[in-house]
């Protein structure tokens, strides 16, 4: 227990610093409506034949795909997620997992973040038996929100910057001004419209001129996908039903419990907590608890993404089983190539070690 408090403590301690680091936080704006959705695919394969070998020495790779889906609204929302992994050797599918889950929120008030859910859970493992299924109800506590338009607004305050178009930074209130514009988009006619709102805005503020050519710069990042960012946390619990037992056991009414954080520390990065506990009235006999964390940092050409699961599995007279998975993808361009570097440590539930599965890719455009 000591261990784990001081794990908290320095999880709690970097996420303060990350908040307070500057003068204004992403987290200061809020959005009347959130949605966000995103999706990312991976795959490597490695196919080795040593000649002086009678068999194939290498053949194995996975293949895993994520989605994410957040809505928020003043009365409604909803969050969806879904993991895919399949495992190859041999190009024959080996072992896979599939975890999903969908939650829908009830506020009881616009402004109120307290609200009603209720939740559905499937789990699908080639290392279990059976497939899972849970059904949740409850009460929860927190908000998510879109930030997506003040962290384009600090980029075009960096981008401007850089250019020394701008002498000083923007103050905090012309910041959230732009980002205020840029949340309105779709009530503009044209984006040229919307970016010309912004130019003005800028150029009143700062007392300088704003030439063509980083005109639509400004249009360029206010068009940019992919790099949305939301901020917000909450907290649930309630009574689960598992529909499906994977070891066909007695189904049984189990108490449930989790929570989510999303924290932009900068507009380049997304850090997303996510963990939950499952089990009985006496909890610490047989639970299932389970904690996911990614980082995503993208700035440029530069793309990097980090993420990680844990399980535990805990059966009444028992050791806990517990399960790992890591992965580290970074992709960057380095004098004219393109290099790739993925990282996967994993550790099944049976598994006394971690498995490693490291790949370096460079490509080379000569004409």
């Amino acid at each position: 227990m000591r261990r784990t408090g001081i794990l908290f403590a320095v999880v709690g301690a970097f996420l303060a610093l990350a908040v307070t680091g500057s003068a204004l936080s992403l987290c200061d704006y809020s959005s009347p409506t959130t949605s966000i959705t995103r999706m990312r695919l991976s795959f490597n394969y490695r196919y080795f034949d040593d000649a002086f070998t009678d068999e194939v020495d290498v053949s194995a790779g996975r293949s895993r795909v994520e989605y994410s889906s957040l809505y928020d609204s003043p009365n409604l929302g909803y969050s969806l997620s879904a993991m895919g992994e399949l495992r190859l050797s041999e190009l024959r599918v080996s072992a896979g997992t599939a975890r999903s889950s969908g939650t829908l929120r009830y506020y009881f008030g616009e402004e109120q973040p307290v609200f009603a859910f209720a939740g559905l859970s499937t789990t699908l493992d080639t290392a279990l038996p059976g497939p899972a299924l849970d059904v949740t109800t409850g009460l929860g506590y927190g908000r998510f929100t879109d930030v997506t338009p003040l962290a384009k607004a600090m980029r075009i305050e960096s981008m401007l910057l850089r250019r020394g178009v701008l002498p000083a930074s923007l103050s905090d209130q012309v910041l959230l001004a732009l980002s205020e514009e840029i949340g309105r988009r779709v009530e503009y006619p044209t984006v040229n419209e919307l970016v010309q709102e912004l130019v003005s805005t800028i150029q009143e503020a700062a007392g300088v001129d704003v030439e063509a050519r980083v005109v639509l710069a400004i249009e360029e990042l206010v068009l940019a996908t992919g790099d949305e960012r939301h901020c917000g946390w909450a907290v649930q619990g309630g009574l689960s039903y598992e529909v499906l037992d994977p070891r066909e056991g007695p189904r049984n009414v189990l108490l449930s419990f989790s929570g989510s954080l999303a924290l932009p520390p900068a507009p380049e990065s997304q850090i997303l907590f996510e963990a939950g506990l499952t089990g009985p009235i006496d909890i610490s006999e047989r639970h299932t608890a389970t904690l996911a964390a990614s980082y995503e940092y993208s700035v440029g050409t530069l793309d990097v993404m980090a993420t990680l699961l844990l399980t535990r599995e805990k059966l009444p007279d028992e050791d806990a089983l517990d399960s790992a998975l890591a992965t580290v993808d970074v992709s960057f361009p380095v004098r004219g190539a393109n290099v790739g570097l993925q990282l996967a440590l994993s550790k099944p539930a049976e598994a006394t070690r971690m498995s490693t599965d490291f790949s370096v890719s460079v490509t080379w455009r000569l004409l």
